[in-house]
């Protein structure tokens, strides 16, 4: 992900604990080289998964990609077997559009958009 700042005007941001400053993970906007369209991503360390992070960093994510980005749509590509992000994306207001092959891998394709229109095919809630 070096240079996507610079090569595309968007990329990743660092998550901090606003207490301590501990860094916790990353979420940001990404599109690397063969990627099918830009993706909102989030990752945190496994020690402080489950307490609210990734939803409060993605939320931003869209915000900023909405605002500053100037995107009107948004997507997230998520393994079948990760529950904890499909959670995460319905939370924020994504929904399940089908699936998608990225890099040989079947992943789960998540969508949300800026206003009214919605072009999902299906809206499937997380477990």
């Amino acid at each position: 992900m070096l240079g996507h700042w610079a090569l595309r005007g968007f990329g990743l941001f660092a998550v901090r604990n606003r207490k301590t400053g501990t860094f916790v993970g990353s979420v940001g906007l990404i599109e690397p080289e063969g990627w099918p369209e830009p993706e909102a991503t989030w990752t945190i360390a496994t020690e402080h998964q489950g307490k609210g992070y990734a939803r409060e960093a993605a939320s931003a994510v869209l915000a900023h990609t909405f605002d500053t980005v100037r995107s009107s749509r948004v997507v997230s590509y998520i393994p079948p077997d990760n529950a904890a992000s499909r959670r995460v994306a319905s939370a924020i207001g994504m929904a399940r559009s089908g699936e998608v092959a990225v890099f040989g891998d079947t992943a789960e394709r998540w969508v949300t958009v800026r206003g009214d229109g919605c072009p999902l095919q299906e809206n499937n809630p997380a477990p």
